[in-house]
C-alpha cells in the first residue's frame, strides 16, 4: 500500500468524525479552520458531495464567493468526467448564491 493510499484510506475511515468537526467549527464561528478541514476531507474524498457542501458552505462562510464556488466547480467536472452524472440539485442550488460565487 502506497502512502496515499494509506492517507485515503484513513481520510475515508475518520470522514463522518471530520464532518462533524468541520460542522462544529462552523456553528463556533470559525469557518477559516473549518475550510481548512473541510479541504483535507475533500482531498481524500474527491467525489463525495456532503463534503464539498461542507468546503463550500466554510468558504462562503469566509466571505471569499470566488472560492467558494471552486469545489462545485471541481466536484462538477469530476462527476461528469468519472461518473457521467451532475452534483445533487441542492449543492448546485448552494453554488448559484451570491455568497457562492454565482
Amino acid at each position: 500500500m502506497t502512502s496515499r493510499q494509506a492517507s485515503e484510506r484513513g481520510i475515508a475511515l475518520l470522514g463522518p468524525s471530520v464532518s462533524t468537526v468541520v460542522s462544529c467549527l462552523l456553528a463556533g464561528g470559525r469557518p477559516h479552520e473549518a475550510a481548512e478541514t473541510a479541504t483535507f476531507l475533500v482531498s481524500g474524498e474527491p467525489l463525495d458531495e456532503p463534503s464539498h457542501l461542507l468546503l463550500m458552505r466554510a468558504f462562503g462562510e469566509t466571505g471569499a464567493p470566488s472560492r467558494a464556488a471552486e469545489p462545485f466547480r471541481d466536484l462538477r467536472r469530476r462527476l461528469r468526467r468519472e461518473l457521467g452524472v451532475e452534483p445533487a440539485p441542492e449543492l448546485a442550488a448552494l453554488a448559484g448564491q451570491p455568497a457562492y460565487g454565482s
